[in-house]
Parts: C-alpha cells; structure tokens; sequence
C-alpha cells in the first residue's frame, strides 16, 4: 500500500510525464510520428490526429499535476483513471495493428510506452480508490 504522500510523488511523475510526452505531437507531428514509425506523417490528416493525441497528453498530464498538488484523492483517482484508460485506449490501437502486420521497431516501442503506462496508470488509481 503507497503512502499518500508516495502516492501524490508517483501521480506527479505520471502527470510530468504525461505532459512532456504531450509536447512533442502537438509541436511537431511529423518528427514524433517519424521517431515511432507511425506512417504517413507527411499526410496533414495523421498529422492532425497526432496533434490531437499531443493535446490529450499534455491535458490529462497537466490536470494529474493539478490534482496530484491539491491532495484531493477523489480528484486524484479521476484523473488518474481518465490517463490509463487513454493508455488503454492507445495500447489497443497499437495491438490492432500489429495484429494486422505492423512490424516497424519504433511503433512497438511505442506500443511498449503505452503498455507500461497503462500498467502504472492503473496501479496508482488502484491506490488512490
């Protein structure tokens, strides 16, 4: 069992994370999409989509920060349930597409971020019930 004040530490880390995470799509699609081998970046409609998952990121980091500085364990759990179900949500994705043949080391990588994410995401929320 984590400490509330461990728990608060770890959610900050999260949130930090999540956020920074969040930067890098939203400024510059085309370089995050090509560092995760996520085809077609060139196309402004993926770049799009990209910057939008970008916003997510950086929202959802910014509110667990929030949440994580108040102390508030109702707000907390909230935000940390929204952050592994998006975790979830991306994992799935990546899964559906290896599932049809994505291969590329890079997309795995990321597939792999998510799953560790949803991992912790979910294990902290679990604490914070």
């Amino acid at each position: 069992m984590l400490s509330r004040s461990r728990l608060r530490r770890l959610s900050t880390v999260l949130g930090g994370g999540a956020a920074l995470f969040g930067v890098a799509p939203l400024v510059d699609p085309r370089l995050f999409g090509r560092l995760f081998g996520i085809a077609a970046v060139d196309d402004r409609t993926v770049a799009t989509a990209i910057r939008s998952v970008g916003v997510r990121d950086l929202v959802i980091g910014l509110g667990l920060l929030r949440a994580a500085r108040t102390g508030d364990d109702r707000d907390l759990h909230r935000w940390l349930v929204a952050r592994a179900a998006c975790d979830a949500g991306d994992l799935v994705a990546v899964a559906l597409a290896v599932r049809s043949g994505e291969r590329d080391r890079r997309f795995l990588a990321l597939g792999a971020l998510a799953a560790g994410a949803t991992a912790f995401g979910a294990a902290l929320a679990r604490a914070a019930r």
